[in-house]
């Protein structure tokens, strides 16, 4: 059952037991091409963090000291999230001030549908690009795994591959 347009759903990160991110997003359309939604900035966002400030991108969830889900106002860039049926990425489009400022692809697994929600798990850092393609930068990785190759928006096979092996 698609979602309505303009209904409000929540947008989950799970690793293991944990909710580790959890993002109320607007609804823009929900079809065949896949569930488009919407995340101003100054709106709530909760992530997992641990009694030392350690969110799951510093250490694994596992070690964490008493970890919390804790409530955070959004900030930089308001977002434009595609996630597609069955894909094992999200796309965002970052806009600051009413401006496109540039665009990333999220590596998740493919998201299950709740009722109120969407569900999926982080499988690496993502790649970023620039609003005009003409450079490409990633960010941190803090693994031996290299980091997404973007080139124009295409995924190389090699990629892909290595995407469907990623734990």
């Amino acid at each position: 059952m698609p979602f309505e347009s303009g209904q409000v759903i929540t947008r989950r990160y799970l690793r293991g037991p944990w909710v580790t991110w959890a993002q109320p997003m607007r609804v823009i359309s929900d079809d065949e091409a896949g569930l488009l939604l919407w995340h101003p900035v100054g709106s709530d966002i909760a992530r997992l963090i641990d009694a030392d400030g350690n969110t799951p991108h510093e250490i694994a969830v596992d070690r964490m000291r008493d970890p919390k889900l804790t409530l955070r106002s959004w900030t930089d860039y308001d977002i434009l999230v595609l996630m597609r049926p069955d894909t094992a990425h999200a796309v965002w489009w970052c806009f600051q001030q009413g401006e496109f400022a540039g665009w990333y692809v999220n590596l998740e697994a493919p998201y299950v549908r709740r009722p109120d929600s969407v569900d999926t798990t982080r499988l690496r850092r993502p790649s970023t690009a620039p609003a005009t393609p003409t450079a490409v930068r990633a960010r941190p990785v803090r693994s031996s795994r290299p980091a997404f190759p973007v080139a124009y928006g295409s995924l190389s096979r090699p990629f892909v591959v290595s995407i469907r092996c990623a734990p």
